[in-house]
């Protein structure tokens, strides 16, 4: 990228267009996955690479003449990829999976789109693949379709503090929270959604990467506290050997935002019990992810 300095980033060596098939751009940003980049986890690289070539080969739905015909997204041209993108978010919302997965799909969207459009703060960017001004965030993700994946979407997941220096803090007590620590958090609304911070909650900064392409990806919701201690929830793993059993013990208590990353389990409730069901495990095997139980 010309005039970039150490914090600027290239996304690609020759310039898309509208016209250009989505599959040049997807198959791009797989490359980069696998090559890696300084704004992304490698965890994250392979959840992109599964996501991205699932997209690729998902049937969009085109109503543009009088009868309805199915194209696979990677032969349409980038310019239908918005709502390319939407109806493939739709289908994990609408269809049986992992209660997490639309969550993970609209993220490797907003990856895609980052690259698309570009990505600037104050201290790095990433250089755009199309011509500024091509498109503009609302084309993807605007606020009545947040709204409506809301109403769609709020599961109660299980989550485990990966590292040290986060603390849960309220008005009256402050508690510090230790690498392996679980809890349970109630998922109010889209991570793409407005976040307000009270100054309470779970209080902390992920600072393992320089550059975050997507620290975005945070979900705002309620930690579920013991009822009679007013406490995290299953704070001590060591009396709970997977963290999550005694669901029903637990009531509705702070507010805070969390890091998609602490997320490890996804609640369901087959046959009326509560069952931690492990998010998915990523692997570039084909486009299907590993549901083998998370380690981490």
């Amino acid at each position: 990228m010309a005039g970039t300095n150490e914090n600027g980033f290239q996304a690609g060596q020759r310039r898309l267009y509208g016209q250009s098939p989505a599959h040049e751009l997807i198959d791009y940003l797989i490359g980069i996955c696998f090559a890696g980049t300084p704004y992304l986890r490698q965890q994250d690289a392979m959840r992109y690479i599964s996501l991205l070539a699932d997209l690729n080969e998902f049937n969009y739905r085109d109503w543009s003449h009088a009868t309805e015909r199915k194209i696979k997204v990677g032969e349409l041209c980038i310019d239908y990829l918005p709502r390319a993108v939407r109806q493939w978010v739709d289908a994990y919302l609408e269809q049986p999976h992992h209660p997490m997965m639309p969550a993970y799909a609209m993220d490797a969207a907003r990856f895609l789109e980052r690259h698309m459009v570009g990505y600037e703060t104050f201290d790095w960017t990433i250089e755009p693949l199309l011509p500024p001004g091509r498109f503009e965030r609302s084309e993807f993700f605007d606020s009545a379709f947040r709204r409506r994946f809301t109403t769609k979407f709020g599961p109660l997941v299980g989550c485990r503090v990966p590292n040290a220096g986060y603390w849960l803090r309220q008005p009256e007590w402050m508690e510090p929270l230790y690498p392996g620590n679980r809890f349970l958090l109630r998922i109010h609304r889209c991570h793409l959604s407005e976040r307000s911070d009270a100054g309470f909650g779970i209080i902390g900064v992920d600072e393992d990467l320089r550059f975050d392409l997507m620290e975005e990806f945070c979900f705002v919701g309620t930690v579920l506290l013991c009822r009679e201690k007013k406490r995290l929830a299953t704070i001590a793993p060591e009396d709970c050997p997977t963290g999550f059993e005694q669901i029903h013990g637990y009531d509705a208590g702070i507010g805070a935002a969390i890091s998609g990353r602490w997320i490890t389990h996804a609640i369901t409730w087959p046959d009326d019990l509560p069952y931690p069901e492990a998010v998915p495990r990523w692997s570039v095997e084909g486009t299907k992810a590993n549901l083998a139980d998370s380690d981490t």
